[in-house]
């Protein structure tokens, strides 16, 4: 059962392999050469973005549009940045983060598809806790937070 289980698991979504925390820390999990992107790793890309006119012209800090895909994202947002504010402007980098949400732990349903994007980080907090990274449908800037490793979210791998 994925909700109480305390080892690797991984799910096949219609947009690739979701994983639970416990895969994201192992290291085991990208190819030779690779690994799973480290909370530092994702600070470095935002300072990178910001440093080099990947933010939006009003404010430098606002870069999650140039992180997020161009189609999928649905709400509203007044905040330049943000990647429903203007979805023709998103994905300058080519990363195309795609608003694929996460898998909830009961019951195993994806939650906030159209809304957020979320990958796990290698980094873990404590033996239950991984930390994630995350782009909001309205908020203009990547976040970083911390939550259970039974929740299921995809993973970018970074060369070595």
């Amino acid at each position: 059962m994925w909700s109480t289980t305390t080892s690797p698991a991984r799910f096949p979504s219609a947009q690739g392999m979701i994983y639970n925390g416990y895969t994201a820390t192992t290291g085991n999990i990208c190819p030779s050469g690779w690994h799973v992107s480290t909370e530092n790793d994702w600070m470095v890309l935002i300072l990178y973005l910001q440093n080099n006119g990947y933010g939006d012209p009003s404010n430098k800090e606002a870069t999650a549009f140039s992180l997020a895909s161009k189609t999928g994202w649905y709400g509203y947002s007044s905040s330049p940045g943000a990647p429903i504010y203007n979805p023709s402007s998103n994905n300058s980098t080519g990363f195309n983060g795609l608003p694929i949400g996460f898998r909830y732990d009961a019951g195993g349903e994806i939650k906030q598809t159209g809304i957020e994007a979320f990958w796990w980080t290698g980094t873990a907090y404590d033996g239950n806790y991984t930390n994630y990274a995350k782009i909001s449908t309205d908020i203009n800037s990547l976040s970083m937070s911390t939550t259970g490793n039974h929740y299921g979210m995809h993973i970018r791998c970074v060369k070595d």
